[in-house]
């Protein structure tokens, strides 16, 4: 699934309206899952964490 199609999933299906004002960020990361320490080093190697602002939320999908 391409980015676009997920922010479009997104808001299609949130039902309040302060979702107008969010902001989706998100990139496939493929690798081999060696153990969950593992896929954590792989997340903080892309900096997407280090987002300056108080509201932040983050989430985390995984296909098989």
């Amino acid at each position: 699934m391409q980015i676009d199609e997920i922010r479009e999933e997104f808001f299609t299906q949130v039902q309040n309206r302060d979702a107008i004002n969010k902001r989706v960020w998100g990139f496939p990361l493929n690798t081999t899952f060696v153990s969950l320490d593992e896929c954590w080093r792989l997340v903080q190697n892309t900096k997407i964490y280090a987002v300056n602002r108080q509201d932040v939320e983050f989430g985390l999908s995984v296909f098989i």
